[in-house]
């Protein structure tokens, strides 16, 4: 990510730079600059057919608890049928016992991304990646409860209903899923 700061009495050499974030959180702690951003962790569950975001929630860790939380209301939203399958990457949220236990509850096959293979969830990436030109970076939020709901309005008032696919004939999510209703 490059950000661009404007410091006064810094060792850059312009008034205004393209740093790194590292860069830049390494000057702010050298000039005692405090910063109100928090890293928030984005857990969507995504179905690969149509694109559609069917369950997600904003956190302030990435944590064993938000991953089965995530799970549960998707299987609440949808009905799970025989064959179901949950492809995650190799987080240890994911190997948890508790998250396979919640997946054999629901009767949902688990597969993990190769190591090393990044492809295997580039279609969340994409999610993610358009998530955060659409909405993160054209705002700022006051608090966390803010950012919950900014995440809420994108997902449910623009992505699902919206915005087009390319990959899915430049239809929208709702609109894929409405084909084979």
């Amino acid at each position: 990510m490059v950000i661009v700061v404007l410091l006064l009495n810094s060792q850059l050499t312009n008034e205004c730079s393209k740093i790194s974030e590292y860069m830049t959180l390494k000057l702010m702690r050298e000039l005692g600059i405090k910063s109100r951003m928090q890293k928030r962790y984005r857990k969507p569950n995504m179905d690969l057919y149509s694109r559609k975001i069917i369950a997600h929630k904003l956190s302030r860790h990435m944590t064993t608890e938000l991953v089965v939380n995530v799970l549960n209301q998707a299987c609440e939203t949808r009905t799970v049928k025989a064959g179901l399958i949950l492809h995650t990457d190799l987080g240890s949220q994911y190997r948890s016992t508790a998250l396979e236990t919640a997946l054999k509850q629901h009767a949902i096959r688990h597969s993990y991304s190769k190591r090393g293979y990044s492809y295997d969830n580039s279609v969340v990436e994409s999610f993610h990646a358009s998530f955060k030109k659409e909405e993160v970076y054209q705002r700022t939020y006051k608090d966390y409860h803010e950012a919950n709901l900014a995440q809420f309005s994108y997902i449910e008032g623009f992505y699902n209903s919206r915005r087009i696919i390319s990959a899915d004939g430049y239809l929208t999510p709702d609109e894929k899923e409405q084909l084979v209703s």
